[in-house]
C-alpha cells in the first residue's frame, strides 16, 4: 500500500468532522478570494475543508485534482507569497541555454517543501489552524511544515519513524514543533490511514493532498512564466507530489 492509502480522500483528522455548520459556512464564505491588485478568484470546492466532508465518500484524490485550473495554481502562489523566494531558473553554461535550473534549493530551509506546506496552512480554516495540525513525515516537509506553522502562530505535532535523521528531528524541535517517534510500521500506518491516535488537530499528509499538490505545482506556474519556451521537464520522483503538482 502507498503513502496515500487506497488513494481516497479521508478526513483530515477528527478536527473536521467536529467543525460543524458554523466553520463551514465561513470556509464557503472566505471565496471566491482577491488579493491586493483586486484579483478575483473563483470558488475552489475541492480545496474547502468543509468540502472534504462531501469527499469522504470515496472520491479519489486524482479525480479531485484535475479540476484543478490555472487561476488555482495563480491563487496558491499569491497565497504563499511571503512564506517563498521566486527562485531563479539557473541556465546550464555548457548547453547553450537548452537546459535550465530551477533553483529550489535556495527556499528557505532549502528545499521546495516550505511551498507544499504553507499552501496547505493557507488553505485551512482559522477555526481548525486554532486546533493544531499534525503531520507523518521524516524529513523536509516537516521541516517546512514546522516554519509556516512557527510563522503563524500554528501548533505542530509530527510524528516521525525512529530511522529518522536525528539532525532533521532536532531542527524540528528548534522550529517549535512536538515530535512524536513511532516505529516504521507505526509511522507507515498513520501515513496510510491519517490516523494518529491522538487529538493533535488535522492531519496534513506530506504528499496526498489537494492543497499541498498545487503548492508544488506553483514551480511549474513560474517555470511556464520565466521561460515560455520550454517543452520538457526533469523531475525527480518521490512520494509524487512534486511531479504531479508540476504536470497539472
Amino acid at each position: 500500500m502507498g503513502p496515500c492509502g487506497h488513494n481516497r480522500i479521508r478526513p483530515f483528522g477528527q478536527a473536521v468532522a467536529q467543525s460543524g455548520p458554523s466553520t463551514l459556512r465561513h470556509v464557503r464564505q472566505r471565496h471566491p478570494h482577491s488579493n491586493a491588485a483586486g484579483r478575483s478568484y473563483g470558488t475552489l470546492p475541492f480545496l474547502l475543508f468543509g468540502a472534504l466532508r462531501e469527499m469522504d465518500t470515496g472520491r479519489k484524490l486524482a479525480d479531485i485534482v484535475r479540476e484543478a485550473r490555472l487561476e488555482h495554481f495563480i491563487r496558491t502562489r499569491d497565497l504563499i507569497r511571503d512564506d517563498i523566494i521566486h527562485a531563479p531558473l539557473l541556465p546550464y553554461a555548457g548547453a547553450g541555454g537548452r537546459i535550465r535550473l530551477q533553483a529550489e534549493c535556495l527556499q528557505p530551509l532549502g528545499s521546495f517543501k516550505i511551498r507544499a506546506a504553507a499552501s496547505a496552512l493557507q488553505q485551512l480554516d482559522s477555526t481548525l489552524l486554532e486546533r493544531g495540525v499534525a503531520t507523518a513525515s521524516a524529513g523536509n516537509f516537516a521541516q517546512g511544515l514546522a516554519l509556516a506553522a512557527r510563522r503563524r502562530g500554528v501548533v505542530l505535532t509530527v510524528h516521525f519513524p525512529d530511522s529518522a535523521a536525528r539532525v532533521k528531528v532536532n531542527a524540528l524541535r528548534t522550529l517549535g514543533a512536538r515530535v512524536v517517534e513511532h516505529s516504521f510500521a507505526d509511522w507507515w500506518r498513520i501515513m496510510t490511514s491519517r490516523e494518529t491516535g491522538g487529538a493533535d488537530g488535522t492531519f496534513i499528509h506530506p504528499v496526498c493532498e489537494p492543497a499541498v499538490i498545487l503548492g508544488n505545482g506553483t514551480i511549474g506556474l513560474e517555470l511556464a512564466q520565466a521561460w515560455p519556451e520550454l517543452d520538457t521537464v526533469v523531475v525527480p520522483f518521490g512520494g509524487g507530489g512534486l511531479a504531479t503538482g508540476i504536470a497539472l
